[in-house]
């Protein structure tokens, strides 16, 4: 009898409900046919171990989307234009020296060829894969085995559930993610007991065509191309600031 129930419970997780999976594909689609947008995303992480819960500071990332087609990753000192065929790559403590990554396939895949840990939920749906089941393994670094499993009755919150995760998308009301939590527990890497919570937020702001092209420009001068992005981490903190300055007022900022 619990065999069977595990197998029952296991046959669930694995085939996305249709209603949930509808619902994910609205947001993709609503996500992607916008008029260009700037994103601020926050993502906090907390930890918990028994009754001890740690948090990790807020990080923020600024996104410039054109999506699917390409778009401005603003995350510390770091800028990253993506695009379908071509990644560039700048920091803001070296104005002498750019990253160029020919690739195939989305700006999310050329992205993460390049770049380890690029975890926001959110890129996925705005810059992965043509086809739902990929954007589904593309929620995060590594695939989760995340399905949509359920949505509530308002139309405002699209739950899936994975591998020993599960993750809510919290909907605006125009259908855009606003809030994501990924919970994972029991998953391959974690000791048990242990629960790993990431949370995001996500606020939109409009773009004219203008300032979109002004965000997405890149321009080289007479800075030299290197192979490796690590090559790109020198300089002083002085010249970073004054590059952030410059930076936000191009991608939008206020």
């Amino acid at each position: 009898m619990i065999s069977l129930a595990l197998s029952v419970s296991l046959a669930i997780i694995s085939v996305p409900d249709p209603l949930a999976a509808e619902a994910f594909d609205q947001v993709i689609q609503t996500v992607r046919n916008a008029a260009p947008v700037r994103v601020e995303s926050t993502l906090q992480l907390e930890s918990r171990i028994g009754k001890t819960i740690e948090s990790s500071d807020v990080h923020k990332s600024v996104y410039v989307l054109d999506a699917p087609e390409r778009g401005l990753i603003r995350s510390g000192d770091w800028r990253w234009r993506a695009s379908e065929g071509e990644l560039i790559i700048t920091h803001a403590h070296d104005d002498s020296a750019y990253v160029r990554h020919e690739h195939e396939g989305t700006p999310l895949e050329g992205l993460r060829a390049m770049v380890l840990s690029m975890p926001d939920p959110y890129l996925a749906i705005a810059m992965g894969s043509a086809q739902r089941d990929e954007v589904c393994m593309q929620l995060h670094d590594q695939p989760l085995g995340l399905e949509p499993s359920a949505i509530d009755a308002d139309g405002r919150r699209v739950r899936l559930q994975g591998d020993g995760a599960s993750m809510t998308l919290e909907l605006d009301a125009v259908g855009r993610p606003e809030r994501g939590i990924l919970d994972l527990e029991g998953t391959v890497g974690l000791p048990e007991g242990v629960r790993i919570r990431w949370t995001w937020t996500w606020s939109h702001a409009s773009l004219s065509s203008e300032e979109l092209e002004a965000a997405m420009l890149f321009e080289r001068r007479n800075r030299k191309r290197v192979d490796s992005p690590l090559s790109l981490r020198v300089g002083s903190s002085d010249g970073a600031q004054e590059h952030e300055d410059s930076s936000s007022a191009s991608e939008g900022g206020q």
